[in-house]
């Protein structure tokens, strides 16, 4: 789980060319909920993701959707 981590904190900051493809909007909250689950515990905050079941793929950078998730900030 650490290697996951560090794997996508590396990938959250390296400066790449964006590159579109079809992904599985199920599959960029697996890979960012390590990272918020982290962020979360040391807040002692449980997570719980509902994702439907059946979401089309969508067209997207998935680095770039993962940036927006883990930008967003609950008020």
């Amino acid at each position: 789980r650490a290697a996951q981590i560090i794997r996508s904190v590396h990938d959250f900051v390296a400066k790449r060319t964006p590159a579109r493809q079809p992904v599985q909007f199920r599959a960029i909250i697996k890979n960012v909920l390590p990272l918020i689950e982290l962020q979360a515990k040391s807040f002692l905050v449980g997570v719980r993701t509902d994702i439907e079941p059946g979401l089309s793929d969508v067209y997207a950078d998935p680095i770039s959707m993962e940036q927006v998730i883990l930008a967003q900030r609950v008020m």
